[in-house]
C-alpha cells in the first residue's frame, strides 16, 4: 500500500503518462514527416548537380540519398567508389541540408581532394553527429584537413578512422591531436590500424587530457609504446569523462594496457556512481520537497521554535558574557579598591600603633607624674600632719606655760601688788602673742592645701625649732627654778624673743608659701599642658577612630558589593544551568527530529521501491508504446516506400 498516494492520484498519473506517450508519438510522427519533406528533394538536387557537371548519376549514390530519406543517414555499400567529383557533389548537398546525423563513407576509396572538399562542406553543416570515414587510406594531408574540420566544429559528437594512415607523419598527427584536444563535443574517437608509433603516444596523452567530452577511445592495431606509457596513464587519470579506452595490439606491457583501461573503467564506475548519485538526489530532493511540504508547519514550527530558543540563548549567553565582563570589571575595580584600601588601613594601623605608642609613653608619663605627684602629695599630708601634731604640741606646752604661769602666779602671789603693772604687761604681750599665734595657725590651716609640697622641706627646720624650743624650755625652766626673782625678766624676754623670732618664722612661712604657690601654679600649668596634649591626643586618636570607623564602612561596602558580584555569579550559574538545560530540551528536540529524519528516510526509501516498482511498469508501458510507435513507423516507412515507388515508376513512364 502506497501512504502517500491515493488512488486518484494514480489513476491521474496513469492519465497524464498515456497523453503524454501519445503526444510523443505525434511529435515523431510529425518529426518523421519533416524528415520526408526534406530527403525527398536530396536524390533531384543530385540529379540537377549532375547534370550541371555533365556527369552521370550513379545508381549507388542515389539508393544512399533514398535510404537517407529514411533514416537521416548517408551510408554508402562496401563495394562503392567515389571520385573527386562526386565528392564535391555530395559536399555541396551536406552543406545545404540540415536533415543528416550520420556520414558513411567507409571503404570508399576516397581522394586526397574528396576528403577535402567533403570537409568543406560538413564544415557548414551543423547537423551531423557522427562521421565514418575508415578505411579509405587516409594519409597526412587528410589529417591536416581533419585536425582544421575538428577545430571549429562543435556539434561532431562520434568520430571513425580506423584503418587509415594518419600517423605516418608526426608534424601532422601532432595537428590532428592539437585539434582533438581543442574540440569540446566529440565523445567516441576510433583509430584503429592507424599506423600509429611511440611518438605519437604524447601527442594522443595531450589530446585525450585536453578534451573534455571524450568519452571512449579506441586505439587498437597500432604500433604505440613500449615507453611513454606513464604520459597516457595519467591523461587518462586526468580526464574523469573517460569511461573506454582499448590498446590491444600496441607495444605496451600486458600491465600497462590493463592500469590504462583499469583507469578508464574507475572513471566509468565513478561516472555512473555520479549519474546514480544526482538521480538519487534528484528522486529524494522531490520526496523530500513533498515532505517538507506536507510537514511543512511542524518542521517550520520546529525550527522557528529552535531558531527562537537558539536566539534566546544567544541572547542569554551575550547577556551573561556582558555581566561576566562587568562583574569581572567590577572586580578588578574593587580588587584595586581594596587594594589601596589595605594600603591606607596598613598606613593607618601603623599610624595608630604609633599614636598607641605615643599614647602608652604619655600614659606612662602621666603615671610617673602621678604617682610622683601622689607621693608629693603623701609627703605634704604627712609634713601638715606633723605640722598639725607640732602645733598641738605647741599648744600643749604653751598650757603647759600657762599652768606654770598660774602656778608661779600663786607662788608669787605676794609679788603681785609689786609686779601688777609688769603681770599686765605680760598678760598683754602673751594675749598678744596667743591671737598671733591662733591667727598664724588659722593661717596655717587655711593655706595648709597650698603648702602641701613645701612641709617636708620644713620639715628639719621644725625639728631643729623644736630643739631649740625645747633647750629653750629646758632654759626656761632651769632659770626659772634656779632664778625666782629674775623668772619675769626672763619670760617677758623669751616672750619678746619668742615673738620677734615667731614674727620671722611668719615671715619665712609667707614667703615659703609664695614659693610653694609659685611651684603649685608651675605644676598646674604642667597638668594643663598634659590634660590638653591629652585632649589633642585624645581628639586625634578620636579622628582615627573615626577614619577606621569610616573604612570599616567602606570595606563593608565593598563586602556588600563583592557579596551582589557573587550573588551575580550565582545568577549566571544559573543562567548557565538553565542554558544547559535549553541545550538539553534542544538536544531532545534533534532527537526528536533525528527520528523524524530517519522515518522520513524510511518513508523515502518506501517511495524509492514504489518509484522503482512503478519505474518498472513505466518501462513496461514504454516498452509497448516503444513497440507501438515502431510498428507505426514501420507501416509509415512502407507507405512512403509505396508512395515513392509509385511515383517513380509514374516518372518511368513519363
Amino acid at each position: 500500500m502506497d501512504p502517500w498516494r491515493t488512488h486518484e492520484e494514480k489513476a491521474s498519473n496513469k492519465s497524464l503518462f498515456h497523453k503524454s506517450l501519445a503526444f510523443d508519438a505525434v511529435l515523431n510522427l510529425n518529426f518523421f514527416n519533416s524528415l520526408m519533406r526534406k530527403m525527398s528533394g536530396l536524390r533531384a538536387e543530385y540529379q540537377e548537380l549532375c547534370n550541371q557537371f555533365d556527369l552521370e548519376p550513379e545508381a549507388s549514390v542515389e539508393k544512399a540519398l533514398k535510404n537517407a530519406n529514411t533514416s537521416a543517414c548517408l551510408t554508402f555499400q562496401g563495394d562503392t567508389t567515389l571520385s573527386a567529383t562526386t565528392c564535391q557533389i555530395l559536399a555541396k548537398i551536406i552543406s545545404s541540408t540540415h536533415a543528416l546525423i550520420k556520414l558513411d563513407f567507409s571503404n570508399c576509396m576516397l581522394p586526397s581532394a574528396g576528403v577535402v572538399d567533403l570537409l568543406c562542406g560538413l564544415k557548414k553543416n551543423k547537423s551531423v553527429r557522427e562521421l565514418d570515414m575508415s578505411s579509405n587510406n587516409l594519409q597526412a594531408d587528410s589529417a591536416l584537413h581533419l585536425g582544421n574540420y575538428l577545430r571549429h566544429n562543435k556539434t561532431l559528437e562520434r568520430l571513425f578512422l580506423q584503418w587509415n594512415s594518419l600517423g605516418q607523419s608526426k608534424e601532422t598527427f601532432a595537428i590532428f591531436s592539437e585539434a582533438i584536444g581543442a574540440n569540446q563535443s566529440l565523445q567516441e574517437l576510433d583509430l584503429r590500424n592507424n599506423s600509429l608509433t611511440a611518438v605519437s603516444t604524447e601527442d594522443l596523452a595531450f589530446a585525450i587530457k585536453s578534451n573534455k567530452s571524450l568519452k571512449t577511445v579506441d586505439l587498437r592495431w597500432n604500433t604505440l609504446g613500449p615507453g611513454d606509457g606513464r604520459s597516457l596513464l595519467h591523461a587518462v587519470q586526468d580526464s574523469p569523462q573517460l569511461t573506454s579506452i582499448q590498446l590491444d595490439g600496441n607495444l605496451f606491457t600486458a600491465d600497462m594496457i590493463l592500469t590504462i583501461e583499469l583507469a578508464a573503467s574507475h572513471n566509468a564506475d565513478m561516472m555512473q556512481l555520479a549519474r546514480e548519485w544526482e538521480a538519487r538526489c534528484d528522486i529524494l530532493s522531490k520526496h523530500t520537497a513533498q515532505l517538507e511540504k506536507r510537514d511543512g508547519k511542524r518542521s517550520s514550527g520546529v525550527r522557528f521554535l529552535l531558531q527562537q530558543q537558539g536566539q534566546k540563548i544567544n541572547t542569554m549567553n551575550k547577556e551573561q558574557r556582558n555581566e561576566m565582563i562587568k562583574a569581572e570589571e567590577q572586580l578588578f575595580v574593587n580588587k584595586k579598591r581594596m587594594e589601596t584600601m589595605e594600603s591606607l588601613i596598613l598606613d593607618k594601623e601603623d599610624q595608630i600603633e604609633t599614636l598607641q605608642e605615643m599614647n602608652k609613653s604619655l600614659q606612662q608619663d602621666k603615671d610617673m607624674e602621678s604617682t610622683e605627684l601622689g607621693e608629693q602629695l603623701g609627703l605634704v599630708r604627712e609634713q601638715l600632719f606633723s605640722a598639725q601634731s607640732l602645733i598641738q604640741t605647741l599648744k600643749m606646752k604653751i598650757q603647759e606655760l600657762e599652768a606654770e604661769k598660774k602656778g608661779l602666779q600663786l607662788e608669787n602671789s605676794h609679788l603681785k601688788d609689786s609686779m601688777s603693772l609688769h603681770n599686765t604687761n605680760c598678760e598683754d604681750v602673751i594675749k598678744a602673742a596667743e591671737e598671733r599665734a591662733k591667727s598664724a595657725i588659722h593661717k596655717a590651716r587655711q593655706e595648709k592645701t597650698e603648702i602641701e609640697e613645701e612641709i617636708k622641706k620644713m620639715q628639719r627646720s621644725y625639728e631643729d625649732k623644736l630643739r631649740k624650743i625645747n633647750e629653750l624650755r629646758a632654759d626656761l625652766e632651769t632659770r626659772i627654778q634656779s632664778q625666782n626673782q629674775s623668772h619675769l625678766e626672763a619670760l617677758t624676754n623669751l616672750k619678746k624673743n619668742m615673738l620677734d623670732k615667731e614674727e620671722k618664722n611668719l615671715d619665712n612661712w609667707a614667703s615659703e608659701k609664695a614659693e610653694l604657690q609659685s611651684a603649685v601654679d608651675k605644676c598646674r600649668s604642667k597638668i594643663d599642658s598634659l590634660q590638653k596634649d591629652m585632649q589633642l591626643k585624645a581628639e586625634e586618636a578620636a579622628k582615627m577612630s573615626l577614619t577606621i570607623s569610616e573604612l570599616q564602612q567602606v570595606v563593608s561596602r565593598e563586602q556588600d558589593k563583592n557579596l551582589t558580584l557573587v550573588e551575580k555569579l550565582e545568577d549566571s550559574a544559573n543562567r548557565k544551568r538553565e542554558a544547559e538545560s535549553l541545550k538539553a530540551q534542544i538536544a531532545l528536540v534533534q532527537s526528536e527530529l533525528f527520528s523524524l529524519r530517519e522515518e522520513k528516510d524510511s518513508q523515502i526509501k518506501q517511495l524509492t521501491e514504489l518509484l522503482s516498482s512503478q519505474e518498472k511498469h513505466y518501462a513496461e508501458l514504454r516498452f509497448g508504446e516503444a513497440q507501438r510507435t515502431g510498428i507505426l513507423c514501420s507501416a509509415v516507412t512502407q507507405y512512403i516506400t509505396q508512395v515513392g515507388a509509385t511515383v517513380g515508376s509514374s516518372e518511368n513512364i513519363l
